[in-house]
């Protein structure tokens, strides 16, 4: 779980279904410099930046592959962009506008033998009140900063 209020709550929130699941916080998963998944003109990416959200991100990703249990990761838009592009084997540059993530939404991820990974469900919010939501992700929000 990310250090991050967000996060923590959403995480407490799912532990009320999932009453068995431990926390372990760690800052590695605070959100990730977007220029990892953009496609940005060059000069316009500030490198330390992203290697430092790459190395972060790597090193979490690696714990996770290693493990043979499930997980439940709560982190941010990007860092969860990031990861299903890992998963994928793909480049994940210009793919942040091509993969919606959304608050408290679900992707699932399955480890097959041989360490396959299987992606099952992506940015799925079946699991929230539909009453509370429905306003958010209608037509009639859109964000400050949204980009066709």
């Amino acid at each position: 779980v990310s250090d991050t209020r967000r996060t923590l709550q959403t995480f407490e929130e799912f532990r009320k279904l999932k009453k068995e699941l431990d926390l372990e916080i760690s800052q590695d998963l605070i959100e990730i410099y977007h220029g990892v998944l953009s496609s940005q003109e060059i000069e316009e990416i500030d490198y330390e930046k992203l290697k430092e959200s790459t190395k972060r991100a790597d090193k979490i990703f690696e714990q996770i592959i290693k493990e043979n249990k499930d997980i439940a990761v709560f982190a941010h838009e990007h860092i969860i962009k990031y990861f299903l592009c890992k998963f994928l084997e793909i480049n994940s540059e210009g793919k942040g506008k091509k993969i919606a993530i959304g608050c408290s939404s679900l992707s699932i991820v399955e480890k097959g033998k041989e360490n396959i990974f299987r992606i099952k469900n992506v940015n799925d919010i079946s699991h929230l009140n539909q009453d509370e939501i429905k306003k958010f992700y209608t037509e009639e929000y859109v964000p400050d900063n949204y980009e066709n």
